[in-house]
Order: structure tokens, then C-alpha cells, then sequence
């Protein structure tokens, strides 16, 4: 027998290894996974931090490894400076931790194609993609404007109309109203007969050529009165316009016709006896 002895390797009963195997092998997987998302975070792109939930699905640095993937997605858009990136982004993280961000940087970028094209087709397109927001009432009245002058160089009723179907209650709102006025007084004159101008002052009582309007309406019943040659309509129209332009004319009409038709049947006759008798 050698001098030298040499030791026996340890042996540990089953239950003893299973227990040491239970304290042990967590700290090693633990260590892998931190080591691997630490190599991700590294790389810190999509695929590094994709690559490793794939291999720890459930790792201790899942959710964080989730938060970089998101983290990363957002700053890709954002770096685009595209709306259409940033609204795949808003549907893959309907409740993100950019959200507001997101839509925030998103109708910037829409306002600012909008201003750049600078027309109602995208001002409209704007407000369909971003009814609600600090860009909003802007864009509104940007296209208002526009659509204002579009329909003011055409210079018809129609336009007009339409514009105000669409704002009625516009900056511009005023002066569309001001226009149909001014349009209606215009084919009133042109066509010049007592039932136009009747209908104009139907539509527009307080008008800015409402004024003008009673005066040539006061001639024309005038003129017509006066052609009919009839006492009782010459009475009427004295009596309906007390303070007309006409009102002495036909006052003095209204003589001339009594004084001839007492020489006409020889002797006076009332005014509302048309028969002259007692």
C-alpha cells in the first residue's frame, strides 16, 4: 500500500442532488437571461430584443424587453416623419406608452401637408383625419377662406348657398348672405316689375339694397296707378304711402281725374260716389 492516499469523490444521496439542483439551476438560468438580454440591450434593435423573448419567453426581463421593442417602433415613426408610420404604431399600441405622442406628432405632419398644399380637398382631408385637436379650428378657417373666394370669383346664388349650407356660422357667413342680397337686387333691377322687386323684399326685408328697392317699388305701383287712371286706386296708394316719393303727384293726379270727371258730367262728383249722383 502506497503512502499517499488519494479522496474518494463526494456522493450525495438523491434528495440531497435535487435539492442542490433546485437552488442552483434558477441562479444559472438567471444568469443566462440577464447575460442574453444585456446582449440585446447591446444591440438595442427590434431583432436583438425580439431574438431574445423568443428564446426567454418567460424571462425576468420580458417586460422590459417589450417596452424597448415599443420604445424603438415609436422612434422609427416619429424619425419618418410619416403619418402612415405613426398610425401602424397606433394600432399595434392602441394604448402605448406614446400614444399622445404619437398623435400628436401625426397631425402635425398631416397639418403641415395640408398647409404646403394649401387647397379645401386637403384642408378637408385634414379635418376627416383630425376632427379634434390644436390644429383644428385653424384648418377650419383656412378652408373657409378658401372656399370663400373660390365661390365669390364664380359669383352665383348656388355657391353662395352652399357655402352657407356648410358654414352658417363662419367668419365668412356675412358677407356669402351680403352677396345673395346683393345678386337677388340685381335680377330684381334687371328684370325691373313690381312682383320682383315684392320678392326680393320678401327674402331680404333689411338688405343693404332694401332702400332702393321701396323707391323703385313706390315708382312703379306710381306709374302703375297713374295708367290705370282710377280715382279709387290713386286714393289707395295716397293713403298705403302717406310719406311716398310720389305722394304729391298723385295727389295732383288724383285732382286732375276729379276735376275732369266734373266736366265730363257737368257737375261734382265725391270721391266715393263713382256714379256722381246725390
Amino acid at each position: 500500500m502506497s503512502g499517499s492516499s488519494s479522496k474518494s469523490p463526494v456522493a450525495f444521496s438523491r434528495p440531497v442532488a435535487a435539492l442542490l439542483a433546485a437552488c442552483v439551476l434558477p441562479l444559472v438560468c438567471g444568469c443566462v437571461d440577464t447575460r442574453a438580454f444585456t446582449d440585446a440591450c447591446a444591440k438595442d434593435t427590434i431583432p436583438a430584443y425580439t431574438e431574445y423573448l423568443v428564446a426567454f419567453p418567460d424571462g425576468v426581463h420580458v417586460p422590459e424587453a417589450f417596452d424597448r421593442i415599443e420604445d424603438k417602433f415609436f422612434a422609427q415613426a416619429s424619425a419618418n416623419k410619416r403619418a402612415a408610420d405613426l398610425d401602424r404604431y397606433l394600432e399595434e399600441y392602441p394604448h402605448g406608452r406614446h400614444v399622445k405622442e404619437a398623435k400628436d406628432l401625426r397631425q402635425e405632419i398631416l397639418f403641415e401637408d395640408a398647409s404646403s398644399r394649401n387647397t379645401a380637398d386637403a384642408y378637408r382631408a385634414f379635418l376627416d383625419a383630425c376632427p379634434n385637436g390644436p390644429r383644428t379650428e385653424i384648418a377650419q378657417q383656412r378652408l373657409e377662406e378658401i372656399s370663400f373666394l373660390a365661390v365669390a370669383k364664380i359669383d352665383q346664388e348656388t355657391g353662395y348657398r352652399l357655402f352657407l349650407e356648410e358654414f352658417p356660422d363662419g367668419k365668412r357667413a356675412a358677407d356669402a348672405r351680403a352677396a345673395l342680397e346683393r345678386l337677388a337686387y340685381l335680377e330684381a333691377s334687371a328684370v325691373d316689375t313690381i312682383l320682383d322687386y315684392e320678392r326680393f323684399l320678401l327674402r331680404h326685408p333689411a338688405g343693404k339694397h332694401s332702400g332702393r328697392a321701396l323707391a323703385r317699388l313706390d315708382e312703379l305701383r306710381f306709374h302703375a296707378v297713374v295708367r290705370r287712371k282710377d280715382e279709387r286706386l290713386l286714393e289707395n296708394y295716397i293713403e298705403s304711402n302717406p310719406a311716398g316719393t310720389f305722394r304729391l303727384e298723385a295727389q295732383a293726379e288724383l285732382e286732375r281725374l276729379r276735376f275732369k270727371s266734373q266736366a265730363d258730367t257737368g257737375g261734382p262728383r265725391g270721391a266715393s260716389d263713382p256714379a256722381g249722383g246725390d
